[in-house]
């Protein structure tokens, strides 16, 4: 009886159901024909929109070509012609239901065609009459008014359809509801029967309770294995780092003792055997904190074309050594500074370029930086990694970012690794709320990609092309045989304005530079890649400078990560300047500004008195206690660079059996660590130090906030380093608490005081990074030959004031100006780059006030690098 009760109450919900799927059958055709003239309508606007862009866009190459009479923008015009007239074409078509509108169509493509006919006569102009005639004829009224009729009716066909829209919008609209309106009475009274039926099983429910229960079991079980999964993993990690740790930092002990060439070699390899694994456990250990829900995120400000620079950085030396180009390309939109967690902005980028690197043979791996959106509060920012590598088919792509799991077997024994990269980059980006993807196809490279909000930040610093001065309009010719690394520079140069051409050979570039000057537009600057077939950089520097006619061009460098030049050598063959690869965007501009001798005078920065040089002890046992593999990575770079080699460890537990084991120096700690945090482990630390025992701790942490220090200070950290760290800021923290240094040797003599108000520190250090050794007399070379030269640009000065010749003046100082800023003169440089500009523009009413300055400040930078030059 229950059953047949049941089999009513389901057919008479049957009934119903097909009783108003007919009645409701019409409305929801007519429904289905309102959507698709609606659609019709908008594919019409968007045919429009595409007609005045092409159009637009023709007028624009034309106008290019007619200005400029670069034959690139004749291909983009021919590009453009077609597709213009197939767009107009699919407009006829579409508009072939509406009279009124096939009318205006027609009278649209005649507009158009004439527009095209007399486009083509213009550009006929250019090429055989000139500019000047070609310019006439633009200027002519007939060319504006058939752009203009053009326009117009665009407009008014595209208000028709507007108008269209908004009428079958309003019934589609109208039909809309009164299919949801039968749809829901349907819904009601099926509802009604299903109650009905419920009712009659409900005796049964208590099958469904037991169900249910199972269920709830199921998934209680399912949560507790995926949490036991987690937590043995990184106990896992955890027990396995304890004793990898020991390994690394006893390696590193082992090899600041007394040992052959080979069996230094052994422990090296030891040691970096120990740090790949460790990165593998990293992975793990972040897989797991991520699967258990540990994993937090941090919120500070940040400059992101640096974070972005710091991971090209990071990866340089793996892409030197398979002889790949890596770099960057940033949106000219992008803010400088955003709020977001950096670290793990450069944990993805760090894994997605190494993944690059690792499965390109050759090529390039490039990173663009775009911005995609914009909200009220945040940036949308988009990031691809661009790779020339071996790709993968669309069923590897859909498993990609599945743990575990790399493109194939063969893939895992060719190129190693865990498979967790890809999968924790995804987890990580799904965090900060953003999307990730890849494009690939087998043979054709991959485009891994990311899209982040960023919030905005009230902190924007000033973009460094900012300046007193702009490169705007210079002419720069860019020399080198990789299609890549001219695009790369192409794009930074079109962003500040500058013209640029491009030669892939030093027979085109010698071509070129003889052209400019024939043409009477010389090229100010000649962008040199060192390592060319044939011919490399350097010999074509000496090229250009052997011949009169070129000579005057100024020459930049273009180097590879591991090719270190001498100064002298270059300073011979006329180079003016060097960058390595990858070419950060910040350092080319002040390069580029620096040889065409435009400089930001009021960015010179005249060094603190309590500034001084910082001479490191490289025997400082280090310890980075670190839970971000990429911050901890970081940090260990900048020690290197340093001349420090440290060791790493990631929670506060690690760091308190480390200690145990090693007696470190210094430990530089992250304050907010899993396991146990940087304040924890300082509390430890403290109390089993014994009387006349003491560990400096220096605190590593994103929070900047005022307080933040004190409670540092107050934990028992010795001093506080706050995040983003930079090298200068590492190095004169360490300085300051060498364990070992004796209070003479952190105090500077009165004569060091008087130096660092003279001379910039960064400068002098970084003259002396350029000894290969202690007995290498490079520095006192560069001073000595600087003592040469200035005076008898000192005296060229006063001859030409005496005269009253700018010109002379302004030679004079900008060549002093040079080779003192390049000895770290800071006051020196700034005083001569100001009598520069005046002499430059004429003005010489102050000439002698600053000359006078000159003179003594020439004699106190003269001093202070005798005191440079006595050093050691």
């Amino acid at each position: 009886m229950a059953r047949y009760r049941i089999a009513m109450a389901f057919g008479l919900a049957l009934v119903t159901v097909v009783v108003m799927v007919v009645i409701s059958f019409n409305s929801t055709i007519a429904f289905f024909n309102a959507s698709r003239w609606v659609a019709h309508t908008n594919e019409v606007v968007a045919s429009l929109a595409e007609v005045i862009y092409l159009t637009e866009r023709m007028e624009g190459t034309s106008r290019g070509y007619v200005i400029t009479g670069d034959s690139s923008f004749l291909d983009e015009e021919r590009r453009v012609e077609p597709q213009l007239v197939a767009a107009v074409r699919r407009l006829r078509s579409l508009t072939l239901d509406n009279a009124r509108q096939t009318r205006r169509a027609q009278q649209l493509d005649d507009a158009v065609r004439r527009k095209m006919a007399l486009t083509s006569v213009v550009l006929t102009t250019r090429r055989d009459r000139g500019f000047e005639a070609a310019r006439d004829l633009i200027s002519e009224r007939a060319d504006r008014g058939l752009m203009t009729e053009v326009r117009s009716r665009v407009s008014t066909m595209r208000d028709e359809e507007r108008r269209l829209l908004n009428i079958r919008a309003a019934d589609l609209d109208r039909r809309g509801r009164r299919s949801q309106t039968l749809l829901l009475t349907g819904a009601f009274l099926d509802l009604l029967l299903l109650l009905f039926t419920f009712l009659l099983v409900r005796r049964d429910q208590g099958l469904g309770y037991q169900l249910s229960h199972q269920l709830k079991s199921s998934r209680d079980i399912a949560l507790e294995s995926a949490q036991l999964k987690a937590d043995f993993l990184a106990n896992m990690s955890h027990e396995i780092r304890t004793p990898m740790n020991a390994i690394i930092g006893m390696t590193g002990l082992l090899m600041t003792s007394d040992l052959d060439e080979n069996q230094r070699d052994l422990a090296e390899t030891v040691r970096q055997s120990g740090e790949s694994l460790l990165m593998i456990i990293n992975d793990i250990l972040d897989f797991s904190k991520i699967e258990a829900g540990k994993l937090s995120v941090e919120v500070t400000d940040f400059d992101l074309r640096a974070t972005v620079e710091s991971v090209m950085d990071l990866l340089s030396e793996s892409a030197e050594s398979k002889q790949i180009e890596i770099g960057a390309l940033f949106d000219h939109e992008l803010p400088r500074s955003v709020r977001g967690d950096a670290g793990r902005l450069r944990q993805i980028l760090t894994n997605l370029v190494s993944n690059g690197i690792k499965f390109t043979p050759k090529g390039d791996v490039i990173i663009h930086v775009v911005k995609d959106d914009e909200t009220e509060s945040h940036d949308i920012v988009r990031f691809a990694v661009t790779d020339t590598g071996i790709g993968m088919d669309d069923e590897t792509q859909g498993r990609l970012f599945t743990a575990f799991t790399q493109a194939d077997s063969s893939t895992t024994r060719r190129f190693g690794g865990t498979g967790l990269g890809l999968a924790i980059c995804r987890q990580l980006v799904d965090l900060m709320g953003g999307r990730i993807g890849v494009h690939s196809a087998p043979g054709k490279g991959s485009t891994f990609w990311f899209t982040l909000p960023l919030a905005k930040s009230e902190k924007q610093p000033r973009d460094r092309s900012e300046g007193l001065f702009s490169l705007e309009g210079l002419r720069v010719l860019i020399v080198d045989d990789n299609e890549t690394n001219r695009r790369l520079l192409r794009h930074n140069l079109m962003a500040w304005q500058m013209e640029s051409d491009e030669a892939e050979t030093a027979a085109a570039a010698i071509d070129l530079l003889h052209q400019g000057v024939s043409h009477g537009s010389p090229y100010d600057i000649a962008l040199l890649d060192l390592m060319m077939p044939d011919v490399d950089g350097l010999t074509l520097a000496r090229q250009i400078k052997a011949d009169p006619s070129i000579s005057e061009t100024r020459l930049v460098l273009v180097t590879s990560g591991g090719s270190r030049l001498d100064a002298e050598e270059l300073s011979r063959t006329g180079i003016a300047a060097s960058l390595a690869k990858p070419i950060k965007q910040s350092l080319l501009f002040d390069a580029l500004a620096d040889v065409i001798g435009w400089s930001h005078l009021e960015e010179v920065r005249v060094p603190d008195p309590a500034e001084a040089v910082t001479v490191l002890r490289p025997d400082l046992r280090l310890l980075v206690a670190e839970d971000n593999p990429v911050n901890q990575k970081l940090a260990l770079r900048q020690l290197q660079r340093l001349g420090f080699t440290a060791d790493a460890v990631a929670d506060g537990k690690e760091a308190v059996e480390a200690l145990k084991r090693i007696p470190y120096d210094v430990i530089l700690m992250d304050c907010q660590m899993p396991e146990m945090d940087g304040f924890e482990a300082t509390a430890l630390i403290r109390s089993r130090e014994k009387e006349g025992e003491h560990t400096t701790i220096i605190a590593m942490t994103a929070n900047a906030l005022h307080g933040d220090r004190e409670k540092c200070l107050a934990a028992g950290m010795d001093d506080y380093i706050s995040k983003p760290v930079t090298e200068k800021q590492l190095a004169a923290t360490l300085a300051r608490w060498d364990p070992v240094a004796t209070r003479e040797e952190r105090k500077e003599p009165d004569s060091t005081m008087s130096v660092s108000k003279i001379l910039d520190p960064d400068v002098i250090e970084s003259l002396r990074e350029l000894k290969d050794g202690p007995d290498d007399p490079i520095m006192r070379e560069l001073i000595d030959m600087y003592f040469a030269d200035a005076p008898v640009q000192l005296e060229t000065i006063q001859e030409a004031l005496s005269s009253s010749d700018a010109p002379a003046i302004a030679r004079a100082a900008h060549a002093l100006k040079s080779s003192s800023g390049n000895l770290g003169a800071v006051v020196l440089y700034k005083l001569l780059a100001e009598l520069e500009v005046s002499a430059r523009n004429g003005d010489l009413s102050k000439a002698a006030h600053s000359v006078a300055e000159i003179l003594r400040a020439f004699d106190g930078a003269h001093d202070a690098l005798e005191i440079e030059r006595s050093r050691p």
